[in-house]
C-alpha cells in the first residue's frame, strides 16, 4: 500500500514537471496554439484560410494554409488525383 502511494506521488511530482504549458488558444484569431503561430497574414509570407463546410450534416472546419506567394489566380496542379 505505501509502494502504490509513494508511485502515485512521484506520478504526479513528475507530470507537474514535465507538463508544458499551450498558449490561451482564445489570443490567436485562427485558435493556433503552438509557439510562433500565424497571428496575422501577411503578403509574401505563408497564410491561413480559416474555412468551414457540412457535410452530410456535419459541420467540418479546417485551416488551410497557403505557401508564400501564392497566387490565387494561378491553377494548382494536383498530380491527376484531384476529384472533379
Amino acid at each position: 500500500m505505501k509502494l502504490n502511494l509513494l508511485n502515485a506521488m512521484l506520478l504526479t511530482a513528475m507530470a507537474a514537471i514535465t507538463s508544458v504549458h499551450a498558449a490561451d488558444y482564445k489570443q490567436n484569431p485562427f485558435t493556433l496554439v503552438y509557439e510562433g503561430a500565424i497571428t496575422e497574414n501577411i503578403e509574401g509570407k505563408v497564410n491561413i484560410h480559416p474555412v468551414k463546410c457540412d457535410l452530410h450534416g456535419i459541420q467540418i472546419a479546417a485551416n488551410v494554409y497557403t505557401p508564400a506567394n501564392y497566387d490565387p489566380a494561378k491553377k494548382i496542379s494536383c498530380g491527376g488525383s484531384c476529384p472533379p
